[in-house]
């Protein structure tokens, strides 16, 4: 080459570049849907639509990173609902986080962790910074409708309770949790 005014050279040594592995960070956040929007949750209703979401960066760059799993856990095991109780493993979206909707969750205190694995790009990462969320009993509302609305002296009537999850706290009107189950004690007066 050259470029008319000089003439053309080559580098001697070629140069060798090696790329290293960035580190990695993971964090875990929990949210609830509520109809359109989610709002950050602490305390939520047995039964609610939650999101607990992972979030891995490039330790360096804050870029959300691209491949690999990520072990969700829930108080050091796997997240346990009355329709899964084995999941821990998740793979990152192309933008860098996973989520697993956890509907269903025990009553009681919650602990959220995450851990990056790793892959060609970035390293395993620590185990992130658990994040509570305790699930309260989810509200009911109890109603009764007995088979006649006026008994003789000595009669009968079959009294039912239905014994509702759906009520005004629930924006999206949906039910919160699966069917209650217990005893309905029916009262005089």
């Amino acid at each position: 080459g050259g470029d008319g005014k000089f003439g053309s050279s080559t580098s001697t040594p070629g140069i060798s570049v090696t790329v290293n592995q960035e580190g990695s960070t993971a964090s875990v956040s929990v949210f609830t849907a509520s109809g359109n929007t989610t709002v950050a949750a602490n305390p939520v209703p047995y039964g609610a639509f939650n999101y607990v979401r992972v979030d891995v960066r490039g330790a360096t760059s804050g870029l959300e990173t691209g491949t690999g799993p990520v072990t969700l856990k829930d108080n050091n095991g796997p997240i346990v609902t009355p329709f899964d109780t084995t999941t821990t493993s998740f793979n990152l979206n192309t933008e860098g986080y996973a989520e697993d909707q956890t509907s269903y969750l025990s009553v009681g205190s919650h602990s959220f962790t995450a851990q990056y694995a790793g892959d060609a790009s970035y390293t395993a990462s620590a185990i992130s910074a658990a994040i509570p969320l305790t699930v309260t009993s989810g509200p009911t509302t109890t109603s009764v409708i007995s088979s006649s609305t006026s008994v003789a002296p000595g009669g009968s009537a079959t009294l039912t309770a239905y014994v509702d999850t759906q009520t005004s706290t629930n924006p999206s009107g949906g039910s919160y949790g699966l069917s209650p189950s217990g005893i309905v004690t029916f009262y005089s007066g």
